[in-house]
C-alpha cells in the first residue's frame, strides 16, 4: 500500500525542516513546493510578487504530477508546501481517491509572532525570486487575520506546534511519523 504524507503549514512554520527529517528517517522522495518553485526560477528568470505567485502555481502542478506518478506505481512520498485548499482542493482529491492510500497530514503551526519573525529571518537566506520583501505585508497581514488550519483531508492528523522548534521537537514528530509509516507496511 503507498502512503503519502503531506507536510502543510503556514510560511515560517519549520515545514521544510520536518519534511526534510521525515525523507532522511523513511527513505522516501520529498516533493516540497520550494524545490520545485527555484528550480523555475533558475531556469525561466524572476521579475516580482505576481511572477512569483504565477510559478508557485506551476510549481504545485508539478509537484502534484510527480506525487500522482509515484503513488501510481504503488511508491510512498512526501508532500510540503503551504498549501491553500480553494486552489489545490482538486488535485488532492484526485489523490485521495486511491482507496488503498494511507493518508497522513502534518499540520506544523506556530504563533503569529513566531511565523512573522521566522519569515523575516529567513528572506534574507531564500532566492530571490520569491519577492520575500514585497510580499511580506500581504503575509504579515493573512498570518495576523486568518489563523491557517489543517487542510480538510481524509486520513490521520498530527497537530506539531513549533514555537519552540529543537531537533528534539523534530524528533519527536519524525518518530511518531514513521510509527504511523511503519504500521502500514
Amino acid at each position: 500500500m503507498a502512503a503519502l504524507i503531506v507536510v502543510s503549514g503556514p510560511p515560517g512554520a519549520g515545514k521544510s525542516t520536518l519534511a526534510t527529517s521525515l525523507r532522511t528517517a523513511l527513505g522516501w522522495p520529498l516533493l516540497a513546493k520550494d524545490d520545485y518553485k527555484e528550480r523555475f526560477f533558475d531556469v525561466l528568470g524572476w521579475r516580482d510578487r505576481q511572477w512569483s505567485k504565477q510559478l508557485s502555481r506551476a510549481a504545485y502542478a508539478a509537484m502534484f504530477v510527480a506525487a500522482r506518478e509515484l503513488l501510481a506505481v504503488r511508491r510512498s512520498c512526501i508532500v510540503e508546501g503551504n498549501f491553500r485548499w480553494e486552489e489545490q482542493h482538486m488535485s488532492f482529491a484526485q489523490l485521495a481517491s486511491d482507496p488503498h492510500l494511507a493518508l497522513l497530514q502534518v499540520f506544523v503551526t506556530a504563533r503569529p509572532e513566531t511565523l512573522i519573525a521566522r519569515f523575516d529571518a529567513r528572506s534574507r537566506q531564500r532566492h530571490a525570486g520569491h519577492a520575500d520583501a514585497a510580499s511580506r505585508d500581504e503575509i504579515v497581514r493573512e498570518l495576523q487575520t486568518r489563523p491557517a488550519q489543517p487542510l480538510p483531508l481524509p486520513g490521520e492528523l498530527i497537530v506539531f506546534e513549533t514555537d519552540e522548534l529543537t531537533p528534539e521537537r523534530v524528533g519527536e514528530i519524525v518518530e511518531r511519523v514513521a510509527e504511523w509509516a511503519r504500521a502500514r507496511g
